[in-house]
């Protein structure tokens, strides 16, 4: 079965370079300047400049000066491969602004290229901001975190694997539940996959992808503090609990020499029981010391007095003053009871489908579980049929897919054709370059038809007319390539 795919996006890259159109150089740019440029019947093209580390978070806004303007924007990597462009602004639908936001995977110095989309000239304002993010602590899959607002309002990141065969969600809750926050999730390859500014609590869905989801956390206003408790899955783990703002009642702010208390120099939970399959009753702080009454037959949990109740604490978590060598085994009570099969309680978050960031300090509660280790297969690209893509006459547009070697789907065929010709308009002329990241890109040839000579970053031309609306182009990874896992993107670019 072959898969038609219909792709419509504004052309405007390098392509108009090949063309011999004549080009401005804007100069270069730094994270959080402006500049005033201008698009013109002779020069409709500017080009700026600016340098970038791995895990920068950019965004770039185009905003038009000139009414009937509608600037159009592109990126491009140090390699000067396409990476992303924009005609329009997702915060602001149905305004003639452009806007991109990334996060980088790549050092050195990248490429803006602005221009008029449908062909329209006048004047713009291109402004870049960024955020140096580097290679953010990774949160654990099934683990939870905490981002802690509550003594700077500084941006925070974390990074979140992904599986690269299921999708998966993102739970996001502020505590207090009155405290907003932004974010930006950025996928794998660095796209803006979801925006969320100025709520309490969401549920954010995590693309099948291979490598790391990244998310920037702030608060919505720099005068408000707050926490904000990350996990994957669903409702939050129920061993993670957000820092109490204030001191555990009874507990003491000082350690008594007389009496054998436990202390903790981070935030832990304390539970009904000993076992985190009993709920949460309150949390210990640091410099707060709580009473010890005895310990857990399996020595592994303390019971603490918190003000007047009982309270248990993991041993691995809290240290211990004072007199506490001869503490007594305290029975512990019964345990909860356990959810039937197929049956589990979540608490509803508010659902975001589209974007500011964290040291991010897991809460310990017990040794975690010990796990067997499956080695995990290298992944392959899936097997897949031929692919048909239609393109716009006026526009091109773009293609990706992805192939492996040896394992996998190692090669791709696709039909390339023109949706919209018509009397008037029966040709075109496309300049085709073929983008390529992953593992092995230096194995990929491509071409049209068998002649398949061409590399990663190369360029060919197709022509397509009413008489001949059909080409087709081959990428693959040929016999005796090396272990190989390529996301490719074959870009059209109209030059006539």
């Amino acid at each position: 079965m072959r898969r038609i795919f219909r792709v419509l996006v504004p052309a405007f890259l390098v392509a108009l370079l090949a063309a011999g159109v004549s080009a401005q150089t804007g100069g270069s740019l730094a994270y959080g300047s402006a500049q005033v440029g201008t698009i013109s019947t002779a020069s409709p093209l500017v080009i700026y400049s600016f340098p970038a580390s791995a895990g920068d978070l950019i965004a770039v806004d185009v905003i038009a000066l000139t009414p009937g303007f509608d600037p159009s924007v592109s990126l491009l990597s140090p390699s000067q491969e396409p990476i992303a462009a924009s005609d329009s602004n997702s915060l602001t639908p149905g305004a003639v602004d452009a806007r991109i936001a990334r996060r980088l995977n790549t050092n050195g110095t990248y490429a803006l290229l602005v221009g008029g989309a449908n062909g329209t000239i006048g004047d713009f304002l291109i402004k870049l901001n960024g955020l140096q993010a580097g290679e953010p602590p990774a949160l654990p899959p099934g683990s939870a975190a905490v981002a802690d607002f509550t003594a700077s309002p500084l941006p925070q990141f974390i990074a979140i694997p992904v599986d690269p065969s299921a999708p998966g969600t993102l739970t996001l809750a502020a505590s207090p539940a009155t405290f907003a926050f932004s974010a930006q999730l950025y996928g794998p390859d660095g796209s803006l996959i979801a925006l969320l500014d100025g709520v309490p609590q969401a549920s954010v869905n995590l693309p099948a992808a291979a490598g790391a989801a990244v998310i920037a956390l702030q608060p919505a206003s720099l005068d408000s503090t707050g926490m904000v408790q990350i996990s994957t899955g669903g409702a939050l783990p129920d061993n993670v609990t957000a820092p109490a703002a204030t001191q555990e009642p009874g507990a003491a702010a000082v350690a008594p020499a007389n009496v054998c208390t436990a202390s903790s120099g981070g935030t832990v939970n304390l539970r009904s029981g000993p076992g985190t399959n009993y709920g949460i009753v309150g949390s210990l702080n640091p410099g707060m010391f709580l009473p010890v009454q005895g310990i857990s037959p399996d020595r592994g949990w303390y019971a603490v007095n918190t003000n007047g109740a009982q309270a248990w604490s993991s041993a691995t978590v809290v240290t211990l003053n004072g007199p506490c060598g001869n503490l007594s085994t305290i029975q512990p009570p019964a345990a909860p009871p356990t959810a039937a099969p197929g049956q589990a309680t979540a608490t509803p978050f508010a659902s975001a489908t589209a974007i500011g960031l964290v040291t991010v300090t897991p809460l310990p509660d017990s040794e975690p579980p010990t796990q067997a280790i499956t080695p995990t297969p290298p992944p392959v690209a899936p097997p897949d049929n031929d692919y048909q893509v239609e393109l716009d006459r006026n526009n091109g547009g773009s293609f990706s897919q992805q192939i492996s070697y040896p394992a996998g789907d190692r090669s791709d065929r696709i039909s390339v054709s023109v949706s919209n010709f018509d009397s008037a308009n029966s040709f075109a002329q496309f300049a085709v370059t073929l983008a390529c990241t992953g593992t092995g890109t230096e194995y990929v040839r491509w071409g049209e038809n068998q002649a398949q000579n061409l590399a990663c970053g190369q360029s060919l031309t197709l022509t397509l007319n009413n008489e001949s609306n059909q080409r087709f182009l081959n990428v693959t990874l040929p016999d005796g390539s090396g272990p190989a896992l390529v996301n490719y993107t074959l870009v059209f670019i109209k030059v006539g």
